[in-house]
């Protein structure tokens, strides 16, 4: 049994759902893929000492998460190229996730008995997958117990307790004396990985896949590390274990890039199909990748010259805030021979194009109706509109900025909060410093957010809007003191911490006149089509979300009429 101190280096993945090549829309320098893992983990297990090879779960395609899957034919046979690649990298042991299940009990028996993974799981009755393994070293040894989330199983036929606490108190027992070391692969997802680190602390690691809720690479719950793997495997991450006394004296983990600088692994190459999509294929510089015979060993990669096509972008090209960056990229990236032409809506051209259009807001796209034979004109053909021989952009495409049947009102800001999003007392700080320096006028609109959030969003906005009735110059005092603790007390704590009297806003809450306030709230949040805080309307008519408010580039807005 070990008594002094050792090392012990897990390499782990998980939550990879069977994805084969690099990362397609990444940077190069993450990456992925299945060949350059193996290059990796091949290096990992010459470099180091006492290394195990892990995977927590859910290395299979298909279902929610899976966001290349294709259909089920093409995921099954990516999942077992996977499986293949996987034991010829060299995994220890592979715990069960959810996504194991996608294809029935059927599919997973073949695959358990067709490739040797060393499958682990304490609470799914399949053959050949036992509840844990044992891993020798010179001076020590080391349990690994997997754990399976029970939905799809149970909904498949397949045998699984769902007793997660009483079947792992059952394969600890059967431990018992064996082990110097016992780790728990658990795809239960964080909540559950959670509550099982708070009760078995003699439990000292836990990786975790499935639903996960943090974004750190580990964290710790009592006396118990919950380590991540990387999301699709985009990287192999590496726990470098100091052990002593059976638990965790020191952990140091890394993560190790699989960007474009890795080498492939050619023994994982050639046994992989090169393609299952066009979106697999690597990406060349001005020309657009086919994949054909995908699926298949005798997938290549073949790449064409694109169409070449004009955008016409009418906006306000001497305003920062009229970006249509992001747009042109999404663009972009749909048809690689696009190219932009900018004009400014000042222009007579501009103007002709608006009228013609009968135009609303800026900016806006014109696109050639060449584009619809384009194979990837379904990504886009939401966001666009027919119109007159062309197709003009949605907002959801194009963004939203200029709104040009909206009268210009000089000198004024409005600033529409969600109190629930983050910064927004620093913008607000920053708007009141700049509308005192400048001699304009701020209003306040107030949001209830789209999404759930914890609380009563709906009555906070009720209470504020009834709060600035009753005490107008205390809003703004308010407003502060609740973007600071709205999750930690409530409105009639922050109100009495003001030391103002609760029972009169209360009142106009239980009156019709809050209705009244609502209303006038919503009018201009409804008429813009505003659904997001921290969105400036300024002079009326120019609109935009803020996140990071340059007090020069506004000002641009009020140069003209001081």
């Amino acid at each position: 049994m070990c008594v002094y101190s050792e090392q012990l280096n897990i390499v782990y993945t998980g939550n990879s759902h069977a994805s084969l090549y690099p990362c397609g829309h990444c940077p190069s320098s993450v990456g992925g893929g299945l060949s350059r893992r193996a290059t990796v983990i091949k290096g990992a297990k010459e470099k180091l000492l006492n290394v195990l090879v892990v995977d927590s779960g859910n290395f299979t395609a298909g279902g929610p998460l899976d966001d290349t899957s294709m259909n089920i034919e093409f995921d099954q046979k990516r999942s077992l190229f996977c499986y293949q690649a996987m034991q010829s990298i060299g995994y220890d042991m592979v715990a069960l996730g959810e996504a194991e299940c996608n294809f029935g009990p059927e599919f997973l028996k073949k695959a358990i008995n067709s490739y040797v993974l060393n499958y682990v799981s304490a609470n799914c009755a399949i053959e050949q997958v036992v509840s844990y393994r044992m891993k020798d070293f010179t001076n020590f040894k080391v349990a690994i117990i997997g754990l399976t989330p029970a939905g799809n199983y149970k909904n498949k036929g397949v045998s699984v307790q769902e007793d997660y606490a009483a079947v792992l108190t059952a394969t600890l027992k059967k431990i018992d004396g064996k082990a110097d070391f016992i780790i728990l692969l658990s795809a239960l997802g964080d909540q559950e990985n959670y509550r099982l680190a708070e009760t078995f602390k003699e439990i000292p690691l836990i990786i975790s896949s499935g639903n996960t809720l943090g974004f750190s690479t580990q964290e710790k719950i009592g006396n118990t590390f919950i380590i991540r793997p990387a999301h699709k495997a985009k990287e192999v991450r590496i726990a470098e274990l100091e052990i002593k006394n059976k638990k965790i004296h020191n952990i140091v983990v890394k993560s190790e890039s699989l960007g474009a600088g890795v080498k492939d692994a050619p023994e994982i190459t050639k046994n992989i199909p090169a393609c299952f999509s066009d979106a697999d294929c690597p990406k060349k510089e001005g020309l657009i990748a086919r994949c054909q015979n995908p699926g298949t060993l005798q997938a290549v990669c073949l790449y064409d010259a694109p169409a070449q096509f004009t955008a016409t972008i009418v906006t306000d090209t001497a305003c920062p805030f009229a970006s249509t960056t992001l747009s042109e990229k999404l663009l972009k990236s749909a048809f690689a021979g696009l190219s932009f032409r900018l004009v400014d809506f000042r222009t007579d051209e501009a103007k002709a194009i608006i009228k013609k259009y009968n135009i609303k807001t800026l900016p806006v796209f014109i696109l050639p109706l060449g584009m619809k034979k384009e194979k990837n004109f379904p990504v886009v053909a939401n966001f666009l509109q027919e119109k007159q021989g062309e197709f003009i952009s949605t907002k959801d495409l194009s963004g939203l900025f200029l709104l040009l049947d909206r009268k210009e009102m000089p000198r004024k800001i409005d600033f529409f909060i969600n109190p629930y999003e983050p910064n927004t007392a620093k913008f607000l700080k920053e708007l009141l410093e700049f509308t005192k320096e400048n001699k304009v006028t701020l209003a306040i609109g107030l949001i209830i957010p789209p999404e759930k959030v914890s609380g009563y969003p709906e009555e906070e906005i009720k209470t504020a809007l009834a709060l600035r009735y009753v005490y107008p110059d205390r809003f703004l005092d308010y407003i502060f003191l609740r973007l600071k603790n709205i999750k930690d007390s409530s409105v009639m704590q922050t109100i009495d911490e003001l030391g103002l009297d609760y029972k009169k806003v209360k009142n106009i809450l239980a009156s019709e006149k809050i209705e009244q306030l609502r209303k006038e709230n919503d009018a201009l949040i409804g008429a813009i089509g505003i659904n997001d805080g921290n969105v400036l309307l300024v002079n009326n008519n120019r609109v935009f979300k803020v996140f990071q408010l340059k007090k020069e580039d506004l000002a641009t807005f009020f140069q003209a009429d001081k």
